[in-house]
C-alpha cells in the first residue's frame, strides 16, 4: 500500500502509522482517523456531519468533540505554526486538507523506532530525573498511579532523555488495547522488531535481548498484570543487560521491582489568594492554562481568574487528564462555571449516557477500567468509602466499611487493595499511622455507585456512627482535646463532621443523631477555631428538636447549653437570651445531675460576661461556689474565683479581682475537670486581669511587664489565647501608653488571627483598634460603628481611647453601675462633652460631674483615670480659684505617685500642665 507524504510527513496507511524525520509520531486515535478521512480527497470539504459518522459510526457525540480532535491534529502537525497549513476551516461547510500529497513507496523493512516526545510533560523534569536514577540502579521499576496521572506520559518522556543523554535503545509496548493475556509476548516481540510465531515468542526475544543493553517500557499491565509479571521475570533472569519501566495501576510484585508512586502535579490549597505570577509556580496550573488557552482563544490568567482556577485544579487533585478534559470546556463553561460544578459535585454521567460531554465520558471510562479490575470485596469497599469527605485512617475505613456480609478483616485486606491499585491516595499522618483518601473525580465515581446500592443508608448511618464515637472519644481527656483540635482543624475532618450533619438533619434521615452529634460538638469547635459554624449548627438542629422523639428533652438540655455558650462568644445580642437561660435552668433541674448544673451556670456567667452583663455573670460565680462540693469542690476556685476576678474587675473592684487573680494562678489547673477548661489558660486570663489592673493603678512598668510575659504565652495555643490577650489588655494598653507602631503590629496580628479562624468577634476588635491608631473618627452609621453596636465590652474600651463623648448606651451602663473599670474616664468624657466654656452654669455642672469621676477613681485605685480628671479640672477651672488650686494639688501628689519620667500621653500632659499652670478661662479643655 503506497506512503503519503505531506511536508515533513509520511502517513503509512498499512501500518496505520505517522511518521516525521525522526520515527512514528504520537497522535491520539481519533485524530489519526480524522487526518485518514480528509487524506482521501485531498481539496475536497468534508462536512461536520460527514467527519462525525466516518469517526464515530455508531456514537452520538457533540460537535465540540470534534472540534477537539481536530485542535490536536492541528497541534501534531503544526499547523500554522511553522509557517505551513495543511487543514483548512471552511466557514458553514466543514474541513479540507489542503497541502501538497506525494505518493511513496513502503519501506521494505521497517524497523521498529521509539516514539518521539516533543517536549517534556509539565512539572515533571523532577520526576523524570528521578526515574532515570532508579533504572541506573535498578532493572525493573514500575510507575504506579491512578489513571489520568500521565504515567505513560512520563515513561515515554524517561526512555526519550535516557535515548538523547545515553544512546538508550529502547521500545515501546503498548498493552491497553490488548485483551488476551495469550498475547502479550508476541506484543512485545513484535515492538521489538521480531516477527515470529506465538508459540516461540518468549524464547525469540531472550535471544534477542540476551547481550542487548535495551531497555523495554511495558505501558498499562494492570488488565494482564500476572502474565506481565511472569514474562518480565523470565526476561530479566535470562537477559541481563535488559531494563524494564513498567506503567500499571498496581504493582507487578516481582523481587526485582522498584516502585515508583507518580504524584500529582502540585496544586495551591484551595483557598490561596493567588496572583497570575504566583499561580504559574504551580505545574497544575501551568497546564491547565495551556489546554484552556487552546480550547479558547479569548482565556487569560488573570488576577481576578487566579484564585479560581487555583481552587478547580485543587478539586481535581492535579491530576493532568481530569485537568486536560475539564480546561476543554472553558470556552462553554467559563472558570466560575466549571469551578460552581465542581464546588456542587455534579455527578459524573455514566457510560451509557450519548448525549454527555465528552470529558464525562472520559473521567467515566478511566475510572470505569479500574473498577472492572476490583474483585467483589474491593467493589463494595470502594462505593463504601466515598462517604469520606478527606483522609482517614484504616481503622476508619474498616469501621464504616465492615459488616455481617464483609467482616473486618476481608474489609481491612480490600482497603488495602484499593491502595495497592492506585484507587486510594497514602498521606502521612503526624501521628505516624498511614492515612487515606479518595481523589475527587474517584469519590464522585464512587458516590454515584453507593446511590443506587440497596446499603446505601446503612452506610451513611455507620459513618455517622462513627463520627459521634470519635466525638464522645475526643470527649474523655484533655490529651484528647488536643488530638481532636489538631484533627478538627484539618479540612478532612471538618467536612466528614459537615457530611454527617448533613446527611442527618438537612436530608432528614436521622435527625436525632446529628443533634446527638451537635450537642457534643461545642468544645472541638472552640478548639478548631470554628464557634460560629457551631452556632449555625445548633441552630438548625433547635429548629427540628421536635422530630428528636423521646431523646428530645435531653438533646434539647445540652444544645439550650451550647447555644448560652456561644452567644458571649458571637458578636451581636439575642433578644430572647433571658428566656433562654431560663428555659435551659428549668432543663437542667429537672433532668441534670450536679455536673450539668455546674455546666449551665458555666454557660451562663460565660455568656453574659462576654455579653458585657457583669453584674449577672458576678451573681452565677456565687452559685457555682454553692455547688462546688465534693468531688466538685476544686471549681470554687478554679472556676468560681477565676470568673469572678474577670467580673470584679469589669465592675472596678480592682483589688478583690487582684487577689482571686493571684490565687487562681496559684491553684493547680490539673484539678478541674475538661469540660470546665477554658480554651484561654489560667495563666494568660488572669495576666490580662492584672496588665489592666496595674496600668489604672498608674505601676506601668509593671502592666508592661506583664503584657510581655502574657504574650509569650502564645505561642502554639488556641486562637483566643492568641486573640483574647492581644484585644482586651496588650492593644488598649499600647495605646494608652502612646506604643502606636506596637499597637499597629499587635492588631494586625489580631486582624490576622481572627481572619483566619473566621472569628468575627475579635475582627470587630481589630477593625475599631484600626480606627482608632489611623486617628479616624468612628462615624455614625460606619463599619466600625455597627461593630460597636453589637458589643459592650468593646464599646466600654472605645470609650477609653477617643477624646470623644461616651455613647449614651455606656454612659447608661456606667450611670446604672452595670460597668466599672472605666466609670471614671465615661464620667469625664460625658462631663467635657455638655460643656460650655462660656456658661457659669454649665461649668459649674462639668467641676460637679469631675468631682464624682475623681472620688470614684480614687475609690477604685485607679490613678490613671484620677490623673486623667485632675488635668481636665485644671482645665475646666479659673486661674486662681479654689477649685484650680485644689485641682493643682491633686495633680502633683498623682505625678509624684505614678510618674516614671516616661513620655506617656497622659503624663507628658499632666507635667506640662503642672509646670506652666497656665489655663485660660475660655480655653475648651482637650
Amino acid at each position: 500500500m503506497t506512503v503519503l507524504a505531506f511536508g515533513p510527513f509520511r502517513y503509512d496507511a498499512m501500518r496505520r502509522e505517522l511518521l516525521d524525520v525522526t520515527g512514528p509520531v504520537r497522535i491520539g486515535s481519533r485524530a489519526l482517523q480524522l487526518l485518514e478521512v480528509l487524506l482521501e480527497s485531498p481539496g475536497r470539504v468534508f462536512s461536520r456531519e460527514e467527519l462525525i459518522a466516518r469517526v464515530w459510526p455508531r456514537a452520538e457525540v457533540e460537535e465540540s468533540n470534534l472540534r477537539v480532535h481536530l485542535s490536536a491534529l492541528r497541534r501534531v502537525l503544526g499547523d500554522d505554526q511553522t509557517g505551513t497549513r495543511y487543514i483548512d476551516n471552511v466557514p458553514g461547510r466543514g474541513y479540507v486538507f489542503v497541502a501538497e500529497l506525494r505518493k511513496m513507496p513502503p519501506p521494505d523493512a521497517p524497523a521498529p523506532k521509539p516514539l518521539l516526545i516533543r517536549a517534556a510533560p509539565i512539572g515533571r523534569d523532577a520526576v523524570i530525573a528521578r526515574l532515570g536514577e532508579l533504572l541506573a540502579s535498578h532493572r525493573l521499576v514500575s510507575i504506579v498511579g491512578i489513571g489520568g496521572l500521565g504515567k505513560t506520559t512520563v515513561a515515554l518522556a524517561v526512555a526519550d532523555e535516557l535515548a538523547s543523554r545515553h544512546g538508550q535503545r529502547w521500545f515501546f509496548v503498548s498493552l491497553a488495547s490488548l485483551s488476551d493475556a495469550a498475547l502479550v509476548t508476541t506484543e512485545v516481540a513484535r515492538a521489538c522488531g521480531l516477527d515470529v510465531a506465538r508459540s516461540v515468542a518468549c524464547t525469540a526475544l531472550e535471544e534477542a535481548l540476551r547481550d542487548e543493553p535495551v531497555l523495554i517500557v511495558l505501558d498499562n499491565c494492570e488488565h494482564l498484570i500476572d502474565v506481565v509479571a511472569t514474562l518480565a521475570d523470565r526476561l530479566l533472569r535470562h537477559c541481563p543487560e535488559l531494563r524494564i519501566l513498567a506503567t500499571s495501576r498496581e504493582p507487578l510484585e516481582l523481587e526485582a521491582e522498584r516502585l515508583f508512586k507518580l504524584p500529582p502535579l502540585a496544586f495551591p490549597e484551595a483557598r490561596q489568594p493567588l496572583s497570575p505570577e504566583a499561580a504559574l509556580a504551580y505545574p497544575s496550573i501551568q497546564l491547565f492554562v495551556q489546554r484552556a488557552s487552546a480550547a479558547c482563544s479569548s482565556f487569560r490568567l488573570t488576577d481576578d481568574n487566579a484564585q479560581a482556577i487555583g481552587q478547580i485544579c485543587a478539586f481535581l487533585d492535579g491530576i493532568p487528564l481530569a485537568m486536560e478534559l475539564v480546561a476543554a470546556r472553558m470556552d462553554m463553561l467559563g472558570e466560575r462555571g466549571l469551578l460552581r460544578h465542581l464546588e456542587q459535585a455534579i455527578e459524573l454521567p455514566t457510560r451509557g449516557r450519548r448525549t454527555a460531554a465528552g470529558r464525562h465520558q472520559t473521567l467515566h471510562a478511566v475510572l470505569d477500567w479500574s473498577h472492572e479490575l476490583l474483585d467483589a470485596d474491593e467493589k463494595c469497599t470502594l462505593r463504601r468509602l466515598s462517604v469520606f469527605r478527606g483522609s482517614f485512617s484504616l481503622e476508619s475505613a474498616v469501621a464504616v466499611v465492615s459488616c455481617p456480609e464483609l467482616p473486618q478483616r476481608r474489609a481491612e485486606a480490600a482497603v488495602l487493595g484499593l491502595c495497592s491499585k492506585s484507587l486510594l491516595t497514602t498521606e502521612p499522618s503526624a501521628r505516624g499511622a498511614a492515612s487515606y483518601r479518595l481523589l475527587y473525580i474517584t469519590r464522585l465515581f464512587a458516590q454515584r455507585l453507593l446511590a443506587t446500592a440497596p446499603d446505601a443508608s446503612a452506610v451513611h448511618r455507620r459513618h455517622v456512627c462513627f463520627v459521634l464515637g470519635f466525638v464522645m472519644e475526643a470527649k474523655r481527656t484533655h490529651s484528647d482535646m488536643v488530638r481532636y483540635r489538631e484533627e478538627l482543624a484539618s479540612v478532612s475532618r471538618t467536612a466528614d463532621l459537615r457530611a454527617a450533619l448533613a446527611w442527618t438533619l438537612v436530608e432528614a434521615n436521622e435527625p436525632a443523631l446529628g443533634m446527638e452529634i451537635i450537642a457534643e460538638l461545642h468544645p472541638m469547635y472552640m478548639a478548631a477555631d470554628q464557634l460560629e459554624e457551631c452556632q449555625r449548627q445548633v441552630m438548625l438542629a433547635l429548629g427540628k428538636i421536635g422530630q428528636a422523639g423521646a431523646a428530645g428533652t435531653t438533646l434539647e438540655f445540652k444544645l439550650r447549653k451550647q447555644m448560652v455558650y456561644l452567644s458571649g462568644q458571637t458578636l451581636g445580642y439575642r433578644p430572647d437570651q433571658l428566656q433562654m437561660l431560663a428555659r435551659m435552668q428549668e432543663l437542667a433541674a429537672g433532668h441534670g445531675s450536679v455536673s450539668d448544673r455546674l455546666e449551665v451556670v458555666y454557660a451562663a456567667i460565660t455568656s453574659t460576661y462576654g455579653q458585657g452583663d457583669y453584674l449577672r455573670s458576678l451573681a452565677g460565680c456565687d452559685e457555682v461556689r454553692e455547688l462546688a462540693q465534693g468531688e466538685f469542690a476544686a471549681l470554687s476556685v478554679l472556676m468560681g474565683d477565676r470568673l469572678a476576678a474577670l467580673n470584679l474587675h469589669a465592675l472596678g473592684q480592682h483589688d478583690a479581682a487582684e487577689r482571686l487573680a493571684y490565687r487562681v494562678l496559684a491553684a493547680d489547673p490539673v484539678a478541674l475537670p475538661w469540660r470546665f477548661l477554658s480554651t484561654v489558660p489560667f495563666e494568660v486570663s488572669m495576666r490580662i486581669q492584672l496588665a489592666r489592673i496595674h496600668w489604672l493603678r498608674g505601676d506601668f512598668e509593671k502592666a508592661w511587664t506583664v503584657v510581655q510575659e502574657m504574650l509569650a504565652l502564645q505561642q502554639d495555643t488556641h486562637v483566643y489565647s492568641n486573640c483574647q490577650p492581644l484585644a482586651l489588655a496588650a492593644i488598649p494598653i499600647a495605646i494608652w501608653k502612646g506604643e502606636l507602631r506596637v499597637a499597629r503590629r499587635w492588631t494586625d496580628e489580631l486582624h490576622d488571627e481572627a481572619t483566619r479562624a473566621n472569628l468575627s468577634y475579635w475582627l470587630a476588635y481589630a477593625k475599631v483598634y484600626g480606627a482608632v491608631i489611623d486617628g479616624r473618627r468612628i462615624l455614625p452609621g460606619s463599619s466600625e460603628a455597627l461593630l460597636l453596636a453589637q458589643s459592650t465590652p468593646l464599646m466600654d474600651i472605645h470609650a477609653t481611647l477617643c477624646p470623644a463623648a461616651p455613647p449614651d448606651r455606656t454612659l447608661t451602663r456606667v450611670r446604672r453601675g452595670e460597668v466599672g473599670w472605666c466609670a471614671p474616664e465615661v464620667l469625664r468624657l460625658a462631663a467635657l462633652g455638655a460643656l460650655d466654656m462660656h456658661s457659669d452654669d454649665s461649668r459649674a455642672r462639668c467641676t460637679a460631674a469631675l468631682d464624682e469621676a475623681y472620688e470614684l477613681s480614687i475609690e477604685q485605685g485607679a490613678r490613671v483615670w484620677a490623673l486623667r480628671v485632675v488635668t481636665s479640672q485644671m482645665q475646666v477651672a479659673d486661674a486662681g480659684s479654689a477649685a484650680r488650686e485644689l485641682a493643682g494639688r491633686r495633680l502633683q501628689a498623682l505625678l509624684k505617685a505614678i510618674d516614671d519620667g516616661s513620655d506617656i500621653p497622659d503624663l507628658v500632659q499632666a507635667r506640662s500642665l503642672a509646670r506652666t499652670g497656665r489655663a485660660r478661662r475660655g480655653t475648651r479643655p482637650a
